[in-house]
């Protein structure tokens, strides 16, 4: 039930506020209750201070008020008792309370003395009381206007005012309260037009939805954009691998895998290549106690620097690599050794004027450090090895053919030291193609430690014939059993595997996967510490960031993702297309409702949640474009995407 006439004046009498009302249906609602608030309007019958509560009421006297303050009242209708209330929005008024100046005795103070003594009754006091009382009143109003650019202060009818100041489209269909918190909010959205966090604010505030932002930028192709694989790190406990939330390194490479070490004195130590100042480097971390610290480069070679390799025999590191002139299409292999705290300068390995690249380097149980490495012979790349027993390298041998064939060890090429109880004394692992045109992982052991030719096995398959490829070997030995690493898309996508090796039964067991989901992990590299297995791999996994702005937004930064095609084999990774997480990229597409371009932004949907403020209305979505246009840069395209999903 609405009342009528409803008015709240302060008059001249300071401090005070009255209210008054007529009841056009006495009968229904006998009574009425006034409630009071500073900020906004009262929502309920208790929300607030009770100015006034009875039956037959049609004014109310409000006094005690601060001056120069506005207070906001609503008034409840009510019948029988205990009273049941009629809420109706049109019952609330609002005035603004003076403060008492004392005019009337300033301007009785300053009249001759004759008169002040001979107005024994006050009569000319109280005289001037009449115009004394609208210059206090008048003084009020002037002061209240000093306070009226603060949001809190405000008279909540200035409040469209303010915001047009600002240019800033206030939403008036909401309280108070709400409007106050949105122009308040709206300097700190104008520093930070074109964020996400923003974007997520402005729906929040306008739908009282959470929601999930995409730049489709990051889903078109670029023919130079290869993925990104950043080095990521999981731990095994028991049977079972943690999942990591974080990259270990933003330090990325395209190809190629890290290489890992772990000294006498219980130092680890990951070393890989990654692009820097537009030249591949190599840098490293090392970890005292599991945690590793910042990388830092390992040397200052004006060549480029891959496919690392390290091993540690006695109280020595050794780390080898390839080096690439690029001016002078020269390869060549290089290594420095870590002792007693220092490293050595750079050492090229082998004689000048000849080819070599792709170390592999493993230490034996008699203290001796054998190299593998490709060497360029005429128009082919041959594997040779050496080993250095002491102080010197043995004379480089050739590796020998299989059977009259070449062993055809064509990338990937990695070595490991014997298992205990087996008569292999050192393994090779590397990646070549297969009849199909698949690749797959073979290997081959040495029964003796001579460095010779003899001793070598035939070359077996650690993977069958598939129709997917398997590459990148990484072999670990744990508690006396050889374990392999490697990576494979025969799930669809490029994800890591292992098998372990059984030295008495002399057989591998069925591969098992270490990982799963969309994303790839290539270059696996296994590292045993004494607090269990680690593999560190290569993933082009987005990274994922919290907001300082807005704290429910969480960042997701898929620049890492690279150009990744579309794999019709790659179930995870198709059945994400038009869904957020969609990292998969596309030509360049043109249209107002096209999706795949540098200008369009994607806004989720998420479900609605209740805030105290905000009433359902018709034509919501069309509001967040119009208000997400004053927080976006004047050529993004919103799409909205009323979806969970």
């Amino acid at each position: 039930m609405r009342l009528r006439a409803l008015t709240a004046t302060a008059g001249p009498a300071a401090n005070r506020i009255t209210l008054t009302w007529e009841n056009p249906q006495p009968a229904a609602f006998p009574g009425v209750r006034v409630v009071r608030r500073t900020s906004r309007y009262p929502a309920s019958p208790t929300d607030g201070t009770v100015v006034a509560h009875g039956t037959g009421l049609t004014q109310a006297l409000d006094t005690g008020l601060r001056g120069e303050t506005t207070y906001y009242y609503t008034l409840f209708p009510f019948s029988g008792g205990p009273p049941v209330f009629d809420i109706d929005p049109g019952n609330r008024v609002s005035a603004l309370a003076t403060s008492p100046f004392g005019y009337a005795g300033q301007m009785y103070d300053l009249l001759p003395a004759l008169y002040r003594r001979y107005d024994t009754q006050n009569t000319l006091r109280r005289l001037l009381d009449l115009p004394g009382g609208q210059l206090d009143q008048l003084r009020g109003f002037a002061q209240a206007v000093l306070d009226q650019h603060d949001i809190d202060q405000a008279d909540g009818a200035l409040l469209p005012l303010l915001a047009q100041w600002i240019n800033w489209p206030l939403d008036v269909s909401v309280d108070l309260a709400a409007q106050r918190d949105e122009l308040r909010a709206a300097p700190a959205v104008y520093r930070v037009v074109g964020l996400v966090p923003t974007l997520e604010a402005t729906v929040k505030r306008i739908l009282g939805r959470e929601s999930r932002t995409k730049e489709y930028a990051a889903n078109v192709a670029h023919s130079n954009a290869p993925p990104r694989l950043n080095i990521w790190a999981r731990q095994r406990t028991g049977a079972t691998w943690t999942t990591p939330e974080a990259p270990l390194s933003l330090d990325f490479s395209h190809q190629g895998r890290p290489a890992t070490a772990r000294s006498s004195d219980g130092t680890s130590w990951l070393f890989y290549h990654t692009l820097r100042s537009g030249r591949w480097q190599l840098w490293f971390k090392s970890a005292a106690a599991e945690t590793f610290g910042p990388s830092r480069p390992l040397s200052p070679a004006r060549t480029e620097q891959l496919h690392p390799s390290a091993v540690v025999q006695g109280t020595r590191l050794w780390v080898f690599w390839s080096a690439y002139d690029s001016v002078r299409d020269n390869w060549e292999i290089r290594y420095r050794t870590r002792e007693g705290g220092n490293w050595s300068d750079d050492v090229v390995f082998g004689a000048p004027g000849v080819q070599r690249r792709r170390p592999a380097v493993a230490a034996d149980d008699t203290g001796g450090v054998w190299l593998f490495w490709q060497e360029r012979q005429v128009d082919t790349w041959v594997v040779r090895y050496a080993r250095r027993d002491g102080t010197t390298w043995s004379t480089p041998v050739t590796f020998p053919l299989d059977g009259g064939a070449a062993p055809r060890v064509e990338d990937d090429p990695i070595a490991i030291g014997g298992v205990s109880g087996s008569p292999a004394r050192l393994w090779l692992f590397w990646a070549r193609r297969d009849t199909n045109g698949q690749w797959m992982i073979a290997y081959r052991t040495k029964s003796t430690l001579a460095p010779d030719a003899a001793g070598w096995s035939p070359v077996t398959r650690l993977t069958p014939p598939l129709a997917s490829d398997s590459r990148e070997p990484a072999p670990v030995v744990v508690a006396g059993r050889m374990e392999v690493f490697f990576s494979s898309n025969r799930s669809g996508t490029w994800s890591l595997w292992h098998s372990t090796f059984d030295p008495v039964a002399g057989t591998w067991a069925a591969p098992d996967a270490v990982s799963s989901g969309p994303y790839a992990e290539r270059g696996p590299i296994p590292l045993l510490t004494a607090t269990g297995l680690w593999v560190f791999s290569g993933s082009n996994r987005p990274v994922t960031y919290t907001s300082e702005v807005y704290r429910a937004t969480r960042t997701v930064d898929r620049r890492y993702s690279g150009s990744t095609t579309v794999d019709t084999r790659d179930t995870a990774k198709t059945q994400l297309r038009g869904r957020l997480d969609d990292f998969a990229t596309y030509s360049y597409a043109t249209g107002r409702n096209s999706r795949y371009g540098y200008d369009v932004v994607g806004v989720f949907l998420g479900t609605a949640i209740d805030l105290p403020h905000q009433a359902a209305r018709g034509g919501q979505l069309e509001q967040v474009k119009e208000s997400l246009r004053a927080v976006l840069p004047a050529h993004v395209r919103v799409i909205l995407i009323n979806s969970p999903s």
